[in-house]
């Protein structure tokens, strides 16, 4: 097994989905930070599997932590032409920081690839996947215990 460190890079944005009065909101842990499900990487990891038309099986051994770093903003989005919502989100070009633990035999390369492929496609975001939103571009996967690229990323698992 290898672990590894994502940065990714969204292209459109990528809203929190728990109605609040005020805003809606993305889903946190104890400790306030944002998380994303299990559930929604699986299926992001299961379609990019497919377009590869490799890894079909080993992507269900992948385990993505759940904690996301990254810098939350809001977006209002207009379901009418003079009626709006609030979320928190992240927006075109902010980048976020995930952790995940790889299978034996898939490579870093294989698992970019996955990754490059769902997000190009169908993204990842909890509100509103299938209506385009949190379609994202890989900026880089490296093994943990890599020196970092110089970019100034927060360790998501703290």
């Amino acid at each position: 097994m290898q672990e590894v460190v994502i940065g990714l890079q969204f292209i459109t944005p990528c809203l929190g989905n728990i109605r609040c009065d005020d805003i809606d909101r993305f889903e946190r842990d104890s400790k306030g930070m944002v998380i994303f499900m299990s559930s929604w990487w699986r299926e992001v990891l299961r379609y990019g599997s497919q377009a590869l038309g490799r890894h079909q099986s080993m992507v269900k051994r992948v385990r993505m932590h759940a904690r996301i770093a990254g810098a939350v903003k809001q977006y209002l989005r207009y379901y009418t032409s003079s009626q709006a919502k609030t979320h928190e989100a992240f927006l075109p070009n902010d980048t976020i920081v995930v952790k995940a633990m790889l299978p034996t035999g898939m490579s870093c390369e294989d698992f970019q690839e996955i990754l490059r492929l769902s997000g190009e496609y169908i993204g990842i975001s909890p509100y509103g996947w299938k209506e385009g939103y949190g379609q994202f571009k890989v900026l880089e996967v490296s093994p943990v215990s890599a020196k970092p690229t110089g970019d100034k990323r927060t360790d998501p698992t703290t």
